[in-house]
């Protein structure tokens, strides 16, 4: 019961923050490419998620 509480929490979170994350990751044009992968996947794997797709600028696939 704990770690599926846990889980829902870490996903309602993953989801309020995917829309700043790739906000930020499109503003910012002094990142290449790399970069911008190595941040998102960072990002999400903060929240015990692994990126689905590490192009820059792709759509976040739950």
């Amino acid at each position: 019961m704990l770690d599926e509480d846990i889980r829902l929490r870490a996903f309602q979170s993953l989801k309020v923050d995917r829309n700043c994350i790739k906000l930020n990751l499109n503003q910012l044009s002094s990142l290449n490419k790399l970069e911008s992968s190595v941040i998102r996947i960072c990002s999400l794997r903060r929240f015990g998620y692994y990126a689905t797709s590490i192009i820059p600028n792709s759509q976040f696939i739950y």
